[in-house]
């Protein structure tokens, strides 16, 4: 006779299947939440030029080579640009730029929430922080990209030799999504073929596993992507951006010792260096079982401090990818070391608190976001579409570059000042642009080209047009570190023209960044 024996369910216990349902649904809720909100900033948001340089390059550009030449003087690679590209050709809008960011953000959002080996707790701490929902996500620029790849490549290592193909092309087209993803593609490299390696493997494993046609074709394919970039990156023509000041040896030393001091944007500069770098060398020993990812995100660490303290200082989105590599590397622990409950969350509480400190520091920034504009040209246009006189006005600003976000809002053309040309998007090198420039200048400029062309004249500036100071200088790159100063003169009798030919159409109002500027009318 054959028994048939029941397990009876302990009282107050959910069976796999009850567990599983439960998480379906607290996963639901989490990306439910996520995309409300969301929807919400995207709604809100107001593209400046850090965003439409991109768009303007590509709307611009008829083929692939007049992208590929456009792009040259940006120092960035070209996979951005190109998906914009595809997004253009498809709309015919410039609604392409906000388009193709939300499919990447949305798709980033998916996988973390619906795919990622983690607790629900860290599934939305990650997405609900500033990093993936406003730099990774609302704001369009290609850091988006960087990190959905580096979500599909920690997607992929549960099946290393099955998915190498498709590894091969994620390690392609990373380098061509940022700089500092090119920097990453090594060691994902190496976290890649270790994987291929049995436990405590020797160095002759790894000799032998170099000359597998696998890891060769996967290698190739890395390096023609690291090659492609730096193709398209350097060398960098636009030389008033300059490396930072002080010795490039000190900065390292002090990165090295304080790397927390390098990150402190993560957290919005609300808590000290040391306390970023205990968050940091926390989630580098969280990863001890998986010694080999443990030194990978060490190595990541080291190359992003490398980068910020010798190239360029980082802002957000760069120090963002750090983030971005950790969430990649204990996803990739998280496959190998599956738990339930209390055990998986032990395996995971250092990225946790970090993830839970970028939240909690950047909840000012969302509603910041939700209030307050990026820029001042949905305004500008929203005023020249609803004088029937100004709809086909020519505007020229000062400093030129505040011009850049509005090809986003309206179709009128812009006059680049200090480059004597029509066009878009400034090209910040010394041989094109006039460092100095003077209010007088201005006048002359504006005054030429209502004459030679019949059209209205809009001017947009953003300086204080005081006699306060006595060299009648304001400095516009005053703020912004290592940059070549861009210098605007004025005198009593340049400012007593202006406001005989001009008539104020709109004062400046606050905003986010620093496009905030008068609107006058040229008589």
């Amino acid at each position: 006779m054959q028994i048939e024996t029941m397990m009876v369910q302990p009282r107050g216990s959910a069976s796999p299947s009850e567990r599983l349902a439960r998480s379906d649904i607290g996963s639901l809720v989490v990306f439910g939440l996520w995309l409300a909100l969301f929807a919400l900033l995207a709604w809100t948001h107001t593209p400046w030029r850090d965003e439409v340089r991109a768009l303007s390059i590509v709307m611009e550009a008829g083929s692939l080579s007049e992208l590929f030449a456009g792009i040259r003087p940006e120092g960035h690679p070209l996979l951005w640009y190109a998906l914009l590209k595809l997004g253009y050709a498809v709309s015919g809008s410039p609604l392409a730029l906000p388009a193709v960011a939300a499919l990447v953000a949305i798709a980033s959002a998916a996988l973390i929430v619906f795919r990622a080996p983690f607790s629900l707790p860290l599934r939305a701490a990650i997405v609900f922080s500033q990093v993936v929902l406003i730099h990774f996500g609302v704001i369009a620029r290609n850091y988006g990209i960087a990190f959905l790849l580096i979500l599909c490549f920690a997607a992929l290592m549960r099946e290393p030799r099955r998915n190498a193909p498709w590894i091969a092309l994620v390690l392609f087209l990373l380098p061509n999504a940022n700089v500092p993803g090119a920097a990453l593609v090594p060691v994902l490299g190496l976290v890649w073929a270790g994987a291929l390696l049995p436990d405590r493997a020797r160095l002759a494993d790894w000799l032998t596993l170099a000359k597998s046609p696998v890891v060769l074709a996967v290698a190739a394919a890395a390096l023609a992507g690291i090659a492609l970039c730096a193709i398209t990156v350097y060398p960098p023509t636009q030389d008033l951006f300059t490396i930072r000041h002080e010795s490039i040896a000190w900065s390292l030393a002090k990165g090295i010792a304080n790397p927390g001091e390098l990150f402190t944007v993560i957290v919005n500069d609300l808590l000290p260096g040391w306390t970023t770098s205990i968050l940091m060398v926390l989630m580098i020993a969280g990863l001890r079982r998986e010694p080999l990812l443990a030194m990978a995100l060490g190595v990541v660490t080291l190359i992003l401090v490398a980068l910020f303290a010798a190239v360029y200082p980082g802002w957000y989105r760069h120090q963002s990818m750090l983030i971005a590599a950790a969430v990649a590397l204990y996803w990739i622990a998280g496959d190998r070391h599956p738990g339930q409950g209390i055990h998986r969350m032990a395996g995971e509480w250092p990225l946790l608190t970090t993830m839970a400190a970028v939240v909690v520091t950047g909840g000012p920034t969302v509603k910041t976001m939700i209030d307050a504009p990026f820029t001042m040209a949905p305004r500008l246009c929203e005023t020249l579409s609803s004088r029937p006189d100004l709809k086909d006005a020519i505007l020229l600003a000062e400093p030129q570059w505040l011009l850049e976000s509005v090809p986003y809002y309206c179709p009128n053309r812009l006059y680049l000042t200090r480059e004597e040309r029509f066009g878009t998007v400034s090209i910040f090198a010394s041989s094109n642009m006039k460092v100095d420039y003077a209010l007088r200048d201005l006048l002359d400029t504006a005054d030429r080209l209502h004459k030679e062309t019949g059209h209205p004249i809009v001017l947009v500036v953003s300086a204080k047009l005081d006699l306060e100071d006595p060299r009648g200088v304001e400095n516009y790159r005053e703020k912004v570190p290592n940059m070549t100063p861009v210098t605007f003169a004025f005198d009593k009798e340049s400012l007593a023209e202006l406001a005989r030919r001009t008539t104020r159409l709109e004062a400046a109002v606050p905003t986010l960044t620093d496009e905030t500027y008068d609107i006058l009318k040229f008589e």
